[in-house]
Order: structure tokens, then C-alpha cells, then sequence
């Protein structure tokens, strides 16, 4: 857990091990008051996690652009559905972009 000044923050997640498998959930919602530089922070190292062999991450995110850079598979979810998926990266923001339009 980070410190920025009286706001505690911490990425939201949850580590499961099935087997030789870890798998992290994350939510980087951003409290208010909370300091850009530590969301940045939290930002880098899960994006250090999906890069770890064996380490999976569930990523649960608003922000598209962070989203994408970090991963590796995307989906689009509308009530539950998945409306939309394909590989992760920067190149796929207008395939997610025309998903997420309404």
C-alpha cells in the first residue's frame, strides 16, 4: 500500500494460485486527492506483472489507453456479455474505441 499524503491507496486486488498459475485482479480506480504520480506508480508495476512469466492479471480499468498498453487480450463487456475481443496493445484502441460507442 502506497501513501499519498492523508489518502491511502492501494491498487484493488486479489491473488489466486491455481497450480503453477498466479492470477491477479486489479482495479486501478482513483480515489480523489490522490496523487497522479502514485497512480502512475501502481500503473507501472502492474504492467511489470503482465510481463512476468506464469502471472496472469485481470485487469479491470476505465482508462483505455493505460488498459491497452497493458494488455495482452482485451475484452468488452455490455451486460454481461462480451460484445468484443482481440489482442491487447495500442493498435487495438479503435476496434475497443467502436465497441465501447454508443
Amino acid at each position: 500500500m502506497a501513501r499519498a499524503g492523508r489518502v491511502d491507496v492501494a491498487a484493488a486486488t486479489g491473488r489466486v494460485e491455481a497450480g503453477d498459475q498466479v492470477v491477479c485482479c486489479c482495479s486501478t480506480s482513483r480515489p480523489r486527492g490522490i496523487q497522479p504520480s502514485v497512480v502512475a506508480e501502481i500503473q507501472e508495476r502492474i504492467v511489470e506483472l503482465t510481463r512476468q512469466p506464469g502471472f496472469s492479471v485481470l485487469l479491470v480499468e476505465q482508462h483505455l489507453g493505460f488498459a491497452l498498453r497493458a494488455a495482452n487480450r482485451y475484452h468488452v463487456l455490455e451486460s454481461g456479455r462480451v460484445t468484443s475481443d482481440g489482442d491487447g496493445g495500442v493498435t487495438a484502441e479503435r476496434e475497443v474505441r467502436a465497441a465501447l460507442a454508443v
